[in-house]
């Protein structure tokens, strides 16, 4: 029994097709990372305000 492999399918008439697949798959990568991103962003600033908001007045009467 003896196989023969001719080539990839993707590649037989549709020889541009997986460059296609290859941007798209580029472009959702790209804004899945910004969003990603602006997750974390708003986490970042979210974290500084219920920091200062926790520390309200206490920073003005603190000892230097």
């Amino acid at each position: 029994m003896s196989l023969t492999v001719t080539g990839s399918p993707e590649m037989d008439d549709h020889r541009d097709e997986p460059v296609r697949r290859s941007d798209a798959l580029r472009r959702r990568r790209r804004a899945r990372s910004i969003a990603i991103a602006l997750v974390l962003a708003a986490l970042v600033v979210l974290f500084y305000v219920v920091t200062i908001a926790k520390l309200g007045s206490n920073i003005a009467s603190r000892a230097l």
